[in-house]
């Protein structure tokens, strides 16, 4: 409400929760502010170290987890997090989203280009932290092929920079955001169990880590990654299961007849003969410029 958050508040909230967990059944812990962690103006550096040395004295955590957009990843912040946990696996969390900076500035607005991605890249390789990147599956104006190859074309990418991990977040619908806009005006709609699939099958062989989220999140998304009534139960456990294990024999194993519902939509999608920004121009023409003064 324009006053500042004294560190000291940040710390005490972080005790707080920290003591409500047993480390020794849940060796990683992920620190996350809705937003850089590494921002001075969102965490301040003395709460921001102060974190740290609370988890560092914890013997039973192995791995940190927090976010950040590349411009706050310095050598002097990566030093600063070499020093107070010199002892754990540091996982510094950032949104490439799509390699296309095009797409990434007008699907998702992130502000930041690939170049700027591969310097802070080229950083943490160089460093004892490593890298996880966040891919988005599925965002606002894309079609389902053009989804699914940026998705493959970004995780290589992010691969060959050095990115220890990397997660698949297919979007979800949270209120008061233009998907949940374009949602409620069936013009937007939830990528397939089928579009994360059809990646996984493209990149399971990539020398690191893959995860796949979108579920994770405060509040709980509305809506997200889905098949249909029949199989969603069955999509969310082989999610699950490949999370849990890394081994992708459920997702293979997949089958129903809503697969051929979604190829229908693909084919229906390949009549778009626009480039992306004429395609956008003409949604917010249909829309109306009144709703966007």
């Amino acid at each position: 409400m324009g006053r500042k958050i004294s560190p000291f508040h940040f710390i005490t909230q972080f005790q707080n929760e920290f003591a409500k967990y047993d480390f020794t059944q849940y060796p990683m812990i992920c620190v996350y502010n809705a937003g850089s962690f590494l921002n001075e103006e969102e965490m301040p550096v003395i709460a921001r170290q102060e974190i740290f040395r609370v988890i560092a004295e914890n013997q039973h955590i192995q791995t940190v987890v927090i976010e950040s957009r590349p411009e706050f990843i310095t050598n002097e912040v990566i030093k600063e997090i070499e020093k107070i946990l010199p002892h754990k696996r540091i996982e510094i969390g950032v949104g490439l989203e799509l390699e296309s900076d095009l797409s990434r500035e007008i699907c998702i607005n992130k502000e930041f280009s690939f170049e700027e991605y591969e310097l802070c890249a080229k950083l943490i390789s160089e460093s004892n932290l490593c890298l996880l990147t966040y891919i988005t599956v599925k965002p606002l104006f894309l079609t389902i092929s053009e989804s699914v190859e940026q998705a493959i074309k970004t995780a290589r990418k992010a691969s060959d920079l050095g990115s220890a991990v990397i997660s698949f977040e297919p979007t979800s619908l949270q209120k008061g955001t233009a998907v949940e806009y374009f949602f409620n005006k069936g013009m937007y709609q939830f990528p397939w169990g089928w579009d994360m699939i059809e990646i996984m099958k493209k990149v399971h062989d990539l020398p690191l880590e893959i995860r796949i989220g979108g579920f994770e999140f405060f509040p709980i998304p509305e809506a997200f990654i889905q098949n249909c009534a029949f199989c969603n139960k069955k999509l969310y456990e082989a999610i699950y299961s490949y999370n849990a294990t890394k081994n992708m024999e459920l997702l293979l194993s997949l089958q129903c007849d809503c697969q051929n519902t979604r190829e229908v939509d693909k084919n229906k999608e390949r009549s778009l003969d626009e480039d992306l920004i004429s395609r956008v121009y003409k949604i917010l023409e249909l829309e109306g410029e009144k709703q966007w003064n």
